[in-house]
């Protein structure tokens, strides 16, 4: 990490927070005439000045790269406002910060999509900021509590929305957002710019398929250098497919694809269908196998990375698969498509389910009702502060929904609520964090604005049909892939986390996991010891050790110890605290 030249540092206050800094990270306290400000960089961001020296701008992401780097300079020499970094292609975007010698002034800002995070701490004798969450925690110096409320979200949907965040007293920077910081410490909010369409397109789908074709083509030709050589995960599902065919017919240098799978299972292997897209399109493509010990051991290092309190499966695998992957490579994903085209599961739900669903949860809306934990599970195993926030674990969720526009439809609720406050807090975060490395850029072309705009825009029956999601671009995508592939039952990424979590592996998890900090704190030791006896009766139970698990890794690294970093290959009994 990089003291940036021209800012004063603390190193007692420092010393901790840069072992997780991979971005950037900053105090700022009041002082006699201007304010007094601490900044840093990491490998992840970069750093520009004006030749002044009056201005100067720190981005991470995608901002580091082409045309969005373009932009940071003439940020940096003023010829562009700081907003305009906000609106950076969906898919490649990135946080900043923008400081003006001048003034004293701060401004701290997000793309979009939310590809990137970016968090803020505001006390009575400072203001915080940080691209990762473990830097503020490690700045906290040992005052580091946590928001039970989202703590008993995450534990039972895996995910925290909105913008609060685990850690107490820190929010997430909102995706668009724009907070400046003025030399009184005075923070002013800009909303944040949507990505909600203007108008609704309600022409047939012919009229679709001929406006989407050069636009789907133009965003994925946007996010690339034709001549520079660009990897992309290939899943073997609909969505990478698609990016695939559109990378190679504008490529000039050669398109690496990388289909991810395991030595000790076939369970839902789709190799054969990646293999078949990557010879289809000509690329150069690679079948990656992933190891039981490899990933076991690959987990702290994955907890670490991701910052996040997130239980997303496939973000082990695509962390240790992104190890093998060429560092100076522009990486794709097929991320985005589900929730801009309506293709999960949750937006299949017929009226009857999501009436039901919603007399069942109150101000739900019927969206996102379904936990891993049922209320007789929760009483069990959550401690006495989770069970006085259990009635509360859902606010952020129902206020997501009651956010959303009523005068749309129940579908379009759902995508802007999911694209908005769930999205960038789990799976934009689980391949940002992944390929956040200083070579790396990440590009994901469903979430480019056109694309989400005319996504959002289209009429229902263009997304949905009975059990049918994603009903446009899967006819749309016929004209360019196999029918067959198109019309594939959707299986999604598969982990299995059962083979991880059982023989000798689970004897060793339980007594560490029974006797950590964490659960002491948090949850009911009994009940932790029922759901060990409960899984080796039934095997029902791995997705939710594994959850506690990560948690446990989590509280261990981030509030315990903070500071702390584990190595790419470790064993996750060593940190559990």
């Amino acid at each position: 990490m990089d003291r940036f030249p021209g800012f004063a540092c603390d190193d007692g206050v420092f010393g901790l927070a840069r072992q997780h800094c991979r971005g950037f990270a900053g105090v700022i306290r009041p002082g006699a005439n201007t304010p007094s400000l601490n900044l840093w960089h990491g490998g992840g961001a970069v750093a520009l000045s004006a030749a002044s020296r009056e201005r100067t701008v720190i981005v991470t992401g995608a901002h580091r790269h082409g045309a969005a780097l373009s932009t940071a300079r003439q940020v940096a020499d003023g010829t562009e406002a700081p907003a305009t970094l906000t609106l950076a292609d969906g898919g490649r975007g990135g946080a900043f910060v923008v400081h003006d010698a001048l003034s004293g002034a701060l401004v701290l800002g997000r793309d979009r999509a939310g590809i990137m995070p970016l968090y803020l701490s505001v006390r009575a004798d400072r203001i915080a900021f940080a691209t990762e969450l473990g830097a503020l925690a490690a700045l906290q110096q040992g005052d580091t509590e946590l928001d039970a409320d989202v703590l008993a979200m995450y534990l039972d949907h895996g995910f925290s929305a909105g913008c609060r965040t685990p850690l107490a007293g820190v929010r997430r920077v909102a995706p668009g957002e724009i907070i400046h910081i003025d030399k009184r410490l005075q923070l002013t909010r800009q909303p944040a710019a949507t990505l909600s369409p203007t108008t609704r397109f309600d022409g047939s789908f012919a009229d679709a398929a001929a406006q989407f074709g050069p636009l789907f083509d133009a965003a994925v030709a946007a996010h690339r250098d034709p001549d520079q050589p660009c990897s992309l995960l290939l899943s073997g599902g609909l969505d990478s497919a698609l990016i695939c065919t559109s990378l190679t017919r504008t490529a000039r240098a050669p398109v690496h694809t990388y289909a991810v799978a395991y030595d000790f299972t076939q369970k839902r292997e789709e190799l054969a269908d990646a293999r078949r897209i990557a010879t289809l399109c000509g690329t150069t493509h690679t079948e990656l196998r992933l190891s039981q010990n490899a990933l076991w051991r690959h987990l702290p290092w994955t907890v670490w990375r991701t910052d996040e309190l997130m239980d997303d499966h496939a973000a082990l695998a695509t962390s240790l698969a992104a190890r093998q992957l060429p560092s100076d490579t522009a990486v794709f994903t097929g991320e985005g498509a589900d929730d801009v085209f309506a293709g999960d599961g949750q937006y299949r739900r017929h009226a009857m389910q999501r009436w039901f669903a919603g007399l069942l949860t109150p101000r739900s809306g019927g969206w996102h009702t379904r936990g891993l934990l049922d209320r007789r599970q929760r009483q069990r195993l959550f401690g006495a502060a989770l069970r006085a926030a259990d009635r509360a674990r859902r606010d952020d969720l129902n206020g997501a929904w009651a956010s959303a526009s009523c005068r749309a439809s129940w579908l379009q609720r759902a995508q802007a609520s999911e694209l908005e406050s769930i999205f960038p807090n789990t799976l934009a975060l689980k391949v940002g964090r992944s390929f956040d490395g200083a070579a790396h850029s990440v590009h994901m072309p469903f979430l480019d604005p056109r694309v989400v705009r005319f996504g959002l825009a289209l009429d229902d029956r263009l997304k949905v049909r009975a059990r049918t999601g994603k009903v446009f671009l899967r006819e749309w995508a016929c004209a360019r892939l196999p029918r067959d592939h198109v019309f594939k039952r959707k299986r999604g990424f598969f982990m299995p986390v059962s083979q991880l979590l059982q023989g000798e592996r689970l004897d060793r998890l339980e007594p560490v996991l029974c006797a950590s900090t964490f659960v002491a704190q948090w949850l009911n030791p009994a009940g932790v010891a029922d759901l060990f006896s409960a899984h080796r009766a039934t095997g029902n139970h791995a997705k939710t050790l594994w959850r506690l698990l990560q948690a446990a890794i989590w509280f261990s690294l981030f509030v315990v110890s903070p500071g702390a970093c584990p190595t790419p290959s470790e064993d996750p009994l060593d940190w559990i605290l």
